[in-house]
Parts: structure tokens; sequence; C-alpha cells
């Protein structure tokens, strides 16, 4: 009896793990029907996605592309821009050593004029007394006529006759040129 018994029970075991293996058989057919009828949806986005891929690629190889050719152009005019900033210091450091020379000849000036008798006062003077510095234009002050020195007549060109003195000529002139 109790072996008749236990190939019963074991009869309904086998069977209940059976009706529990067709129940997962038919869940698991019905997610491969699900599955192969949405196949053609999913093939489709995944070609959508490599589309969007290849296109994101090809666009970053453009902005690659521009930024070295933007980049290369950005260093030329840095490059260009060093050789002006070097070019103005050497123009600022001799400008302020003639500065210095002018200052040192100025000061020479005033001290070989305080040897020399009274004289009439210069118009540069300052309220009390002590000359300033001044550059002042011997072409004017003796009012030559420096176009016949470097070859220019007031009738070539009516601006040349505007300038008081030799310097502002020649200056007008080289720009004239270049320009």
């Amino acid at each position: 009896m109790s072996l008749a018994l236990f190939g019963m029970v074991m009869d309904i075991v086998i069977v209940v793990l059976l009706i529990g293996t067709i129940y997962y058989a038919y869940a698991l057919s019905k997610q491969l029907s699900a599955f192969r009828k949405h196949k053609a949806e999913f093939e489709n986005l995944f070609m959508q996605l490599t589309r969007q891929i290849n296109t994101a690629n090809e666009s970053v190889d453009h902005m690659q592309d521009a930024a070295e050719s933007h980049g290369k152009v950005l260093d030329r005019l840095i490059h260009e821009g060093q050789i002006l900033a070097d070019e103005l210091k050497i123009i600022n450091d001799t400008s302020n050593s003639l500065a210095d020379r002018l200052e040192n000849a100025a000061s020479l000036g005033r001290a070989s004029s305080a040897q020399l008798p009274a004289q009439k006062p210069a118009a540069d003077t300052d309220d009390d007394g002590a000359a300033g510095f001044a550059i002042r234009d011997r072409e004017v002050e003796t009012g030559s006529d420096a176009d016949a020195d470097i070859g220019f007549a007031d009738d070539d060109d009516d601006d040349i006759g505007n300038f008081h003195s030799q310097a502002e000529r020649e200056l007008y002139t080289a720009l004239k040129r270049k320009g």
C-alpha cells in the first residue's frame, strides 16, 4: 500500500510539472510569435539608427576639418600679431631712447644758455621764467623754403604747401607713395 501510494504521488508531481512546462512553452511561443511579428519594425529601427550614426560621424568629421582649417588661420593671425607686437616694442624702445636723447640735448642746451648773457625770454618759458622743453623747427623760424631743397614745387600738389617743415613734407610724400 505504501508503494502504491508513493507511485500515485509521484504521478501527480509529474503531471503538475508537465502542466507547468506546457504553460511555459505556450507563453514562450506567444512571445516568439510577437517577436517575429515586430521583427521587421526592429530591423527598420536598427537601419534608421545606423543611418543616424553614420550622419553623426560625417558631421563630426566635417566639424574636425573646419576646426583644423580655422585653427590654422588663427595660428597664422596669432603669429602675425606676435610679429607686430615685437615690432611695436622695438619702435617703443627706439622712441624712448630718442626721447631720452632729446631730453639730454635739451638739458645741455639749457645749461649752455644759462651761461650765455641774458637775452629776451623765449616763448616756451614758464611763468617762473625757467625754460621748458620744446622742439623747434629751424625752417619755420627762419622762413626758409625747403621745397627747392628736395625738388618740390607748390604747383605740383596743393597739399604740400600746407606743411610747415621739411619733415612734414617728407612724411606726406612717403605716405602718398606707399598709399
